[in-house]
């Protein structure tokens, strides 16, 4: 076991997957960095999501799953991150071409790092 903030491995990696829905609040824009500073310049990071929008309507499927999901996050202190809201935070993090992909399940988030190395401060 470990902690993802603690590794370093600079521009090893052609793609990161960050399960963002793992890292609480605190450290989500320290994991993210290591994501960035582990990808060769031109590399990709893949966020998975769920896969629909948050809903709280009870009466749903969907609505049953998210508020179970909703519970355990909380408990965790793991914020509960709509498709735009990680694109954004992703995009903050330096990445470029941050787009949403819905055609799978779960949702993801594709992005890149940018050719040239950027410095990203938080």
């Amino acid at each position: 076991a470990g902690d993802a903030c603690d590794f370093h491995a600079p521009a090893q990696f052609d793609a990161v997957f960050w399960s963002q829905s793992f890292f609480p609040t605190a450290v989500r824009a320290a994991a993210l960095q290591v994501a960035y500073q582990s990808l060769k310049p031109g590399g990709f990071l893949v966020a998975a999501m769920q896969k629909h929008e948050p809903t709280d309507r009870l009466q749903t499927q969907a609505g049953r799953e998210y508020t179970m999901l909703r519970l355990i996050r909380d408990g965790l202190g793991v914020p509960d991150v709509g498709a735009e809201a990680l694109r954004q935070e992703i995009a903050a993090g330096g990445f470029i071409e941050a787009k949403i992909i819905t055609q799978l399940a779960p949702w993801r988030v594709l992005a890149r790092r940018p050719e040239t190395i950027q410095s990203v401060t938080r």
